[in-house]
């Protein structure tokens, strides 16, 4: 140590030396409180800002459900609309091959018959 910290230590006493400690442990402290505060309340805007926006979000896709809502509904009528044509012409379809089939055994049969 050099003599002249020793000599700071011999003017002041322990407790005052204390005191000086704390009061500068106070301070500090005080200040790391008051930016974890500061920090805290901008965090508290931010969350607010993002709530704000995300309101916004869901106002904005529930208007546009609503106003898709009614094409969506008309476009699903009419894929079930066509899906029922479809089954109507598979079912159509089915029965012309078997018609095709049995038309074809039957000139078949006709042309093997004697004359």
């Amino acid at each position: 140590m050099n003599e002249d910290t020793t000599r700071d230590l011999n003017k002041a006493s322990f407790e005052e030396q204390v005191l000086a400690r704390l009061e500068t442990i106070e301070r500090r402290s005080e200040e790391r409180f008051e930016t974890l505060r500061t920090e805290i309340l901008e965090v508290k805007v931010f969350i607010n800002q993002l709530n704000s926006r995300l309101t916004t979000l869901e106002e904005k896709v529930d208007r546009r459900l609503q106003e898709t809502r009614p094409i969506w509904e008309n476009v699903l009528a009419e894929v079930k609309h066509i899906n029922k044509k479809l089954d109507i012409f598979a079912a159509d379809t089915y029965e012309m091959r078997t018609d095709f089939a049995m038309l074809d055994r039957r000139v078949t049969e006709l042309e093997r018959a004697p004359r």
